[in-house]
């Protein structure tokens, strides 16, 4: 499907009146480094088969397979490294000084970071929410949902789309359209860019993306690929999951073309039977 979920990080806020996202490089989620072993430190591969039965995989890139032209197999995204997650975290200077397992900030101090994920009403989101908690206490960082629980999707919304300054860490997901432009996503002046990262180079990047040189095929593909380079390097988001659909076709169907269903431009006076009758 055109589809992704994503890990995203609270770095800044949007200022009305400026129309735009501003960092706060003082932010409990600004150093580069936690954000990356936060990524690191998840096993997104085995989550994903223990709770979408097959149906989702680890998301490596902000362009979901459906995507051909643009997706990348070469890019591998943050695979599972929770040995890597811990050295990141002692070179950013989150180390456990008392002993007990839990990272403190670079001053010493308790750290916990708060994490806003919806009830979506599936039967195993609280296990999902657990298995985000639980990886992260494995490399040493102390994680509790939200007022403690999963949030109501109007909840999650209002307060992760107005700034709360009690979230730091949420998930999200986004329906793509048939141009994986992420502009409207991630731009330096887009209100859905929840996690108001941004930086000239990445909305330099952006702009290209939608410059008249990008009518040649080869040069907007190298355009997706080094904006999505340089994203997946910030780790202002993290893409989390693809999702895949199951279509089900009947045999004297024929002409059916399921990416044309993904893109909503399946005609039915496409489709052909083979046969005047069902099969007895």
């Amino acid at each position: 499907e055109l589809y992704y979920s994503y890990m995203g990080f609270k770095v800044g806020r949007f200022d009305k009146t400026k129309g735009e996202n501003i960092v706060n490089p003082n932010a409990k989620m600004a150093d580069i480094k936690l954000r990356q072993a936060l990524a690191y430190g998840l096993d997104v591969d085995q989550m994903t088969k223990a709770f979408y039965y097959g149906l989702r995989e680890r998301a490596t890139m902000s362009v979901p397979p459906a995507f051909k032209k643009y997706y990348s197999k070469d890019i591998k995204g943050y695979p599972y490294d929770p040995e890597k997650a811990k050295k990141l975290l002692d070179e950013a200077g989150y180390k456990d000084t008392n002993g007990d397992g839990i990272r403190e900030d670079k001053n010493g101090n308790k750290l916990t970071f708060n994490f806003a994920i919806r009830n979506t009403g599936q039967d195993f989101d609280q296990a999902l929410a657990d298995t985000f908690i639980k990886s992260w206490k494995e490399v040493g960082l102390d994680v509790k949902l939200v007022d403690g629980k999963l949030m109501a999707p109007k909840d999650w919304s209002q307060r992760v789309q107005g700034d709360d300054p009690g979230i730091d860490i949420f998930q999200g997901a986004w329906g793509l359209a048939t141009d994986p432009n992420a502009s409207s996503l991630v731009g330096k002046s887009t209100p859905l860019n929840y996690q108001r990262y941004t930086t000239e180079e990445i909305q330099k990047s952006l702009d290209a993306m939608g410059s008249s040189d990008m009518f040649d095929d080869k040069k907007l593909v190298e355009a997706y690929q080094k904006f999505d380079k340089q994203f997946r390097e910030e780790a202002a988001w993290l893409p989390f999951s693809w999702k895949s659909d199951l279509t089900w076709v009947n045999k004297r169907i024929k002409n059916l073309d399921v990416e044309k269903i993904n893109l909503g431009t399946q005609k039915l006076y496409e489709l052909e039977l083979t046969a005047d009758a069902p099969a007895k």
